[in-house]
């Protein structure tokens, strides 16, 4: 993907805000705004952007749009609960800002070609906002990229670490001499420092549970000296409980414990934190872990919010929890799945009730949802595996253009019961089945009825066991 920022001429206008130190204190109903202007956009363009949170409910606020082609304007509205970096997607450019509950960015963009795309920013943190600039333009590619590749291709432990250690030192270095020319909050070289090391820590501990899952490189197993960057003080920091991937290494160290045998099975991660942690670290960990379970088990995870309820000290956070997933789980198992009546690929009309007597698998996505595509494959292949069986595979397309969604299709050859939800369908649909993220599956047995909504249901063996046995049943 090229890079917005890098291949843009970017013109900073600059507001005179005194740059203090944001409140990085959970806010759970903060929001952010970014209003884009924009003009002589040759062709209608997905936009994607989105804020990340490691506070309950652990979540990615995706917006999902599109740019209209021409002139025009248009107002995203962020759930943002602590100031945190915002990737905006826009066709194929991609930028980086950042953001604090109650701002607003201000973004115009020029699309014309004779004098080249061009974009102006306007915000409070406007130091800020030129650093990403500047840092796109060093970087070019996403380091995550490279990181990645290097988990894949490299043989060993130890080629994979030195790749990360040069990647590292290279980025660190961004962040070092930026600021002897330039100014930077001190507060955010601080807080960009902790971003960049825990983004490093946790994809290193993370690469060790894959290649062992996937049997990538040498079979072996990470000693001391690979992971002599997991220092206490790097683990137990209060300071980075918002970081985006400081909580996720905590969760990664534990499961790299186990799965290398370190520890009993028995042993749990709340076992863990208890005995390792300072309070506030202890806390998050604990709510963290808790979100996980009501994520994927509503019964189990009510039961760990019960049991550690007196312990936690952050009862805003915990009811805040309590009542997000009371509002998530409203379309309950058991209950008759909600009706929809939408066109396909052929101008004929679906009806789910017309399917009655059929397990039905749903898949809600969107033409600019990358998870969404990466997953198609999947379900073409769940389709196949079910044909001439009482068994249904539907993609519901939303936040689409009908267009792009017909295009999206061919191209990506998506060979379920493939259908469109205008924007009146699309709103109905994600409130009823209270779709948070996307891809969104549902798994509906053959009299309606709802076995799962969303949680970690995907096309895959799992999905496909259970619709064996929905299919056994009488």
């Amino acid at each position: 993907m090229k890079n917005l920022l890098l291949l843009l001429t970017l013109s900073i206008l600059g507001i005179a805000h005194a740059q203090k130190k944001p409140s990085f204190q959970l806010q759970p109903l903060g929001k952010a705004f970014i209003k884009l202007s924009y003009v002589d956009n040759p062709q209608n363009q997905p936009l994607l952007c989105s804020s990340f949170s490691n506070f309950p409910p652990r979540n990615n606020d995706f917006n999902c749009d599109s740019l209209m082609k021409g002139t025009g304007t248009k107002t995203i509205v962020l759930e943002l609960k602590h100031p945190s970096k915002i990737p905006l997607i826009i066709g194929q450019y991609q930028s980086t800002f950042y953001l604090v509950p109650g701002d607003t960015l201000f973004v115009n963009i020029n699309f014309n070609k004779k004098q080249g795309y061009s974009m102006e920013t306007k915000s409070s943190l406007q130091a800020i906002q030129e650093y990403y600039v500047y840092t796109a333009s060093k970087i070019g590619t996403d380091l995550n990229y490279w990181r990645g590749m290097a988990a894949n291709d490299l043989y060993t432990l130890q080629e994979y670490s030195s790749k990360m250690d040069s990647l590292l030192t290279f980025e660190q270095s961004i962040l070092k001499d930026y600021p002897l020319k330039n100014t930077l909050p001190d507060w955010f070289i601080d807080d960009e420092q902790k971003s960049v090391i825990y983004n490093d820590a946790e994809l290193r501990v993370n690469t060790v549970l894959y290649r062992s899952h996937f049997n990538i490189g040498q079979k072996e197993n990470p000693d001391a000296n690979f992971l002599k960057f997991l220092t206490p003080s790097l683990l137990d920091n209060p300071s980075a409980i918002h970081q985006e991937k400081y909580l996720s290494l905590l969760n990664q160290v534990y499961y790299s414990k186990i799965n290398n045998k370190v520890w009993q099975k028995d042993f749990s991660i709340f076992s863990w934190a208890d005995s390792t942690f300072s309070k506030p670290v202890r806390d998050a960990l604990f709510i963290y872990e808790i979100n996980n379970t009501l994520e994927t088990s509503p019964t189990g995870g009510q039961e760990r919010l019960a049991q550690y309820y007196d312990s936690i000290a952050d009862k805003n956070a915990l009811e805040h929890l309590k009542t997000y997933y009371e509002n998530y789980y409203k379309l309950k198992e058991g209950q008759i799945a909600p009706n929809f009546v939408l066109e396909n690929q052929l101008d004929s009309l679906v009806n789910m009730k017309s399917f009655e007597g059929n397990v039905l698998f749903i898949g809600f996505w969107f033409t600019a949802c990358r998870p969404c595509l990466a997953e198609i494959p999947n379900e073409n292949a769940l389709a196949k595996r079910f044909e001439g069986k009482n068994v249904k595979v539907i993609s519901i397309c939303v936040r689409s253009s009908k267009e792009d969604w017909m295009k999206a299709s061919k191209f990506h050859q998506l060979n379920t019961l493939n259908s469109y939800a205008n924007e009146s369908w699309a709103a109905s649909l994600i409130e009823k089945y209270n779709i948070r993220g996307f891809p969104h599956y549902v798994l509906i047995d053959k009299n309606r009825k709802v076995v799962q909504n969303g949680g970690n249901i995907r096309p895959n063996e799992v999905a496909a066991q259970q619709i064996e046995a929905l299919l056994s049943k009488e």
